[in-house]
């Protein structure tokens, strides 16, 4: 990162160009979000490939380095496979990306005004629900594993976590049963079945959370649970 500036937020990261080996015909598509992108990448494609058809998903061909949702080193696997000119999504401003005389920048501008309108018809078209709902099975679930790791034994830490964790699954295998009665008995309204059983599990964690045992800075080495220090 020395030299340029780092863009980090929730879904990328410019950090992420750190040690990409760029070749001197590149292509780097610098464009602010909903400003053209897709569409210029897709003319990048059609004029490299020459053919109607992409071998493969544009946003694989063309790739967004910086976003997090994808391992880095895949990204950069994917990327040196390719023997055709290779041509490189980013949304990140030129002070943020590598530098180089030899690689070619493409930067596309738009009407602001356009920019807002398809924004907004892009957040029409996203279901906040589903985005919201996965967004809190992960914080509230993928915490769980790490939180018991903190309560177990130190004796039996291998194997405690895992078998709680399974055990709450079995108990867990009775809900889409109670979910069907609960739809059923109102009209077959899954999406109150749904509701129902999420915000009661919402308000069982958040109970545990309060009131629950808590080891946070345990050592996971010291049989006699000294906190860490730090």
């Amino acid at each position: 990162m020395a030299g340029r500036t780092r863009y980090n937020w929730i879904v990328c990261d410019s950090a992420r160009w750190d040690g990409f080996e760029l070749r001197s015909d590149d292509i780097i598509i610098s464009t602010p979000a909903k400003c053209g992108t897709t569409w210029t990448q897709m003319i990048c494609a059609l004029l490299i490939l020459q053919e109607p058809e992409l071998p493969l998903p544009l946003d694989t061909l063309s790739p967004w380095i910086d976003m997090v949702t994808r391992a880095r080193t895949d990204v950069f696997a994917d990327l040196e496979a390719q023997t055709h000119r290779r041509f490189i999504k980013t949304h990140t401003p030129l002070d943020g990306i590598p530098n180089d005389p030899t690689v070619t920048y493409i930067c596309v501008g738009r009407d602001p005004r356009d920019v807002a309108l398809s924004m907004d018809h892009h957040i029409d078209n996203t279901d906040i629900g589903a985005f919201l709902m996965q967004v809190s099975v992960q914080g509230a679930w993928g915490i769980i594993p790490v939180h018991l790791n903190e309560l177990s034994p130190p004796e039996i830490r291998a194997t405690f976590p895992g078998f709680v964790y399974q055990l709450g699954n079995l108990i867990a295998s009775r809900n889409l049963p109670i979910q069907v009665t609960i739809a059923e008995a109102y009209g077959n309204n899954y999406g109150l079945a749904m509701a129902s059983v999420v915000g009661t599990v919402v308000v069982i964690i958040v109970l545990l959370v309060l009131w629950g045992p808590e080891r946070h800075g345990v050592a996971m080495a010291d049989a006699q649970r000294q906190p860490a220090t730090a």
